[in-house]
């Protein structure tokens, strides 16, 4: 069984949707094939299933029953295949296409592919080069730094001095940021913890029986800012966290620097995907940040003395 995603992202991922349909109905692949096709206006003519969201669990279910996983280069995709142990081949949104504002994607997934954690493909011939690849026995190595990373945050909680067990707030956009964080989540469930994130399909599904407060996403707009900086209040005020432990991305600035105000703790993940370069909140959060931490040792000279590597989410 082959499955492809394109998570959520407003426009959807016509373009690997189409060539993978193609290929099945060119009989270039037999293979059962299960699209999850999101906000895309593409709807396959040759697919055994498609949907356009589903449930956290249903995700995770198929990926234990499928052969290898075909996606956007999203690190939530990435990171969801490789926690599974399958063999994931990545299209990456690029900008010259519109798909995407920047090439961070194709920047990651050149890093994984040296790794030998995935595949990369940019065509139909590339992807059907990946899929006789797995076919022969190709899968990704294996290793992960999550169980590390997660008791080095904790001990870092720890090392703040909270006069009692302090209150996390996780805030992050939703997509591979919400998936980077859920590591973390898993290992906290005792603390008295609240998320924020985008309102989103999948969001309030993937987060379960969490406490959630869902808002816009701001899309660097400044009316969208003000209503987000609002909703932010808001819930500082009701909520009170002691610490905020955020991946990114816009949703995150008007709440930390409200947190920071009131001289509440906040730890930065630079997200899995900045493998090159810093995102855009990471710069603005850095100078305020009580712990910034990044994802890939090479980054460590691109934001400045004060940050930090624990390994990986994943």
């Amino acid at each position: 069984m082959i499955l492809v995603t394109v998570g959520s992202s407003a426009d959807g991922f016509n373009r690997v949707i189409e060539q993978v349909d193609g290929l099945k109905g060119e009989h270039k692949i037999n293979d059962n094939l299960v699209m999850q096709i999101g906000h895309g206006s593409y709807i396959p003519k040759n697919a055994d299933r498609f949907f356009r969201f589903t449930s956290w669990k249903e995700i995770n279910d198929l990926h234990k029953k499928v052969d290898c996983v075909i996606s956007h280069a999203g690190a939530g995709s990435i990171l969801t295949a490789l926690a599974h142990g399958k063999p994931f081949i990545g299209v990456p949104r690029l900008k010259k296409l519109g798909e995407h504002t920047n090439n961070h994607q194709v920047d990651m997934a050149r890093v994984l592919v040296n790794e030998g954690k995935m595949l990369m493909a940019g065509d139909k011939k590339g992807i059907l080069d990946c899929i006789s690849k797995v076919r022969g026995g190709w899968k990704p190595k294996s290793g992960s730094t999550k169980n590390m990373f997660s008791k080095r945050v904790l001990k870092s909680l720890g090392d703040f001095r909270f006069s009692g067990r302090p209150k996390i707030c996780f805030i992050c956009s939703s997509g591979g940021h919400l998936i980077e964080l859920l590591p973390l989540g898993e290992v906290m469930k005792k603390f008295d913890r609240f998320w924020i994130t985008f309102e989103s399909p999948i969001s309030r599904q993937t987060l379960g029986g969490e406490r959630i407060y869902t808002t816009k996403e701001p899309v660097r707009n400044p009316v969208r800012f003000l209503k987000v900086f609002y909703d932010s209040l808001r819930v500082f005020l009701k909520e009170r966290p002691d610490a905020i432990i955020t991946t990114g991305a816009g949703v995150v600035i008007p709440f930390c620097f409200i947190s920071w105000v009131f001289r509440k703790k906040i730890i930065y993940i630079e997200s899995f995907c900045r493998t090159y370069d810093r995102s855009l909140s990471g710069r603005i959060l850095y100078p305020i940040s009580s712990l910034f931490l990044v994802q890939w040792k090479h980054m460590l000279r691109e934001h400045g003395r004060n940050v930090r590597y624990f390994g990986q989410v994943y």
